[in-house]
């Protein structure tokens, strides 16, 4: 297989998806889909992934195109052939194929599990999400008060310690909550300073 085969990018991206490299996954399959942008099952796919990921952007913007392309193929039903499909590999598509949402979790790895640790020291979360400035003032900001609130006694200094750490766990919560491609009624993005 060459590397401008989408069979060996989809292949390629499979094999990083279940060793949780969601990144280089999503890479791959983005390389599939400039050699064949109608393969409906790679825009799935990458939606899956865009949700795992936490970019719900991306995500929405495959949605999207899954949508376009459905309705072209509704449209023209006999136009799109099916790519073949290895025999391995039937399961999967056919699973992600019919299901609207995110790919389900089969096993959890160690790594989510750290990560919903880490919603709990406020800034972490932000930082692996690729939201460093604020990850930053939320470890320094809560840093800074505590040692406030511990030189002066002050309860004015506790106080805004409480509010921002509250305010950091609530933040990890939605991007972790993202991630898994579930919100909670009435909840807010996370602003990406």
């Amino acid at each position: 297989m060459e590397p401008n085969d989408p069979v060996y990018w989809k292949q390629r991206a499979m094999d990083c998806y279940n060793d949780d490299k969601i990144e280089e996954a999503r890479e791959c399959w983005i390389n599939a889909l400039d050699l064949d942008p109608d393969d409906i099952v790679v825009w799935k796919l990458l939606r899956n992934a865009s949700h795992d990921a936490g970019d719900v952007n991306g995500a929405e913007f495959c949605s999207e195109k899954i949508r376009e392309l459905e309705k072209k193929n509704a449209a023209e039903p006999d136009s799109i052939p099916l790519p073949p499909v290895p025999k391995d590999d039937d399961r999967i598509l056919q699973r992600v194929s019919e299901s609207p949402g995110p790919l389900p979790v089969e096993r959890k790895s160690r790594r989510h599990g750290l990560e919903w640790i880490a919603m709990f020291i406020t800034g972490v979360t932000q930082i692996e999400n690729h939201q460093k400035y604020k990850g930053i003032f939320l470890i320094a900001g809560v840093i800074g008060f505590v040692a406030l609130s511990l030189l002066t006694q002050d309860i004015s200094a506790s106080i805004m310690t409480g509010f921002l750490y509250a305010f950091g766990v609530i933040d990890s919560y939605t991007i972790l909550a993202g991630k898994n491609g579930t919100r909670e009624l009435g909840s807010v993005q996370s602003a990406d300073w």
